[in-house]
């Protein structure tokens, strides 16, 4: 795959701190990707030195069934699942997250315009890929090296999105039209694919997306049209990926004669919302504010430093 890399800076020379990045880095032994893994090896030291299996760990061990996630809507873990029918095991799964969230910083910074790294990238680094949400997420063994995957699919979709509405790469500025819509396309491919690992990571797309356009904003003030036009990419690709998910998941499903279990009708029950909005409003209101604030009814403790961070990240 191609390697973009800027030109040396000679106002930079004297910046010895200061690293090349590309936009896919292919060479795990590049020294800011080492760098980051050692960060990540630091912050989550105590998950690579342990061995603890939760509940859902001990029944994925015994034999979790690959229908299960298929019938979420889970796909790709359904098709992964047969070329690693043992996800869990020590040390692998959390190292390998790691080394997919080290080279998925890179693609997000280039998303932002961000060509060599700094040492406030570096400080930086640890609220991304040891914030408090991740603890959820990675608890579960079948899911934690994926969850990595589907991190740096995101970050390319976002670095797509970002060539198609001009922000990054000279592509999309020479010719929006035509580069534009191919890279929005080429961009909803590897977004479907970590929608298959897990549905949030959509929430993930877009929260980056808007962004990379907001830092894009300020850096180059734009008229309305433009912006309405990045809006119509952002939605286009959005729907482009849902398409390509709900179509693979349906012919996988198809195909092996099962059903859905609703699983998502959980978490996507709009009734409740039409008939009594500031019941509903006020509920997730209280319920964000445990699983930020670090409340024990969230964590089995309290994390006092849960909040910290996140003021930490909004400074």
């Amino acid at each position: 795959m191609r390697k973009i890399y800027d030109k040396p800076n000679t106002s930079s020379a004297n910046s010895p701190t200061l690293m090349r990045s590309a936009v896919l880095p292919s060479n795990l032994l590049r020294k800011d990707v080492l760098i980051l893994l050692l960060i990540f090896v630091a912050f989550y030291f105590s998950r690579l030195a342990d061995f603890s299996l939760s509940i859902d760990d001990e029944a994925a061990a015994m034999g979790l069934s690959a229908n299960a996630w298929l019938s979420s809507g889970r796909w790709v873990l359904y098709l992964i699942s047969y070329l690693l029918p043992q996800p869990v095991i020590a040390f692998m799964p959390i190292f390998m997250f790691g080394v997919f969230l080290s080279i998925s910083y890179l693609v997000v910074l280039s998303a932002f315009g961000v060509n060599r790294l700094g040492w406030v990238h570096y400080i930086s680094f640890p609220l991304y890929a040891a914030f408090p949400t991740w603890t959820l997420l990675a608890a579960f063994a079948p899911l934690t090296t994926m969850s990595g995957i589907a991190q740096l699919l995101v970050a390319c979709a976002v670095y797509l999105y970002g060539r198609a509405a001009g922000f990054v790469g000279g592509a999309a500025q020479a010719s929006p039209k035509e580069w534009g819509m191919r890279d929005a396309l080429l961009g909803a491919l590897p977004l479907a694919v970590a929608i298959g690992i897990y549905q949030a990571f959509l929430v993930s797309f877009v929260t980056l997306s808007l962004m990379a356009s907001m830092v894009g904003y300020l850096r180059e003030p734009i008229e309305w049209k433009r912006l309405l036009r990045h809006g119509i990419l952002l939605v286009a690709m959005v729907l482009v990926a849902g398409v390509v998910y709900k179509i693979c998941d349906i012919a996988l499903l198809h195909a092996i004669g099962l059903r859905e279990d609703q699983y998502l009708d959980k978490f996507q029950n709009w009734r409740p919302l039409f008939h009594s909005p500031l019941t509903v409003i006020a509920a997730a209101a209280d319920q964000a504010l445990q699983v930020y604030g670090g409340s024990s009814t969230v964590y089995g403790l309290m994390a006092f430093g849960f909040p910290l961070v996140l003021c930490v990240g909004l400074l």
